[in-house]
């Protein structure tokens, strides 16, 4: 009769796995269904109430990027090493200016602009 030699190494760590849960809310504090929540090539999305969750995931730092159309993309870096990890904030609709950064189309107007004027004084000095 043959028996089963079985080992254990118990030097040997296994990666904690932890969850990370949040609600994402719009600038009223009103809960944002359908906001992209992806992370490590992992991606998931907001429900009706605006919250989101990533479970049995490896311990780590993590960058987090949030995105809804009609809204600024957030990006947030979190480091998860409890079980329980929280990340909720409010996301900044694009018909404010994000503080600190110009708005693409006031930029392009402002461009655009820029070139007009440019094109007129070189029509003015051919004409």
């Amino acid at each position: 009769m043959r028996g089963i030699i079985a080992s254990l190494n118990l030097n040997q760590k296994t990666p904690a796995e932890v969850n990370l849960f949040g609600t994402i809310r719009d600038e009223k504090g009103d809960p944002l269904p359908g906001v992209s929540v992806s992370m490590n090539g992992l991606e998931t999305s907001t429900d009706s109430s605006g919250r989101y969750n990533f479970r049995d995931i490896e311990a780590g730092k993590y960058q987090i990027t949030f995105t809804k159309e009609g809204y600024w993309n957030e990006v947030r870096t979190k480091t998860l090493v409890s079980s329980l990890n929280f990340l909720s904030f409010s996301m900044t609709p694009i018909t404010e200016p994000e503080p600190g950064k110009v708005p693409w189309v006031a930029l392009g107007v402002a461009l655009l602009g820029i070139v007009g004027v440019g094109l007129l004084v070189a029509q003015t000095r051919h004409a």
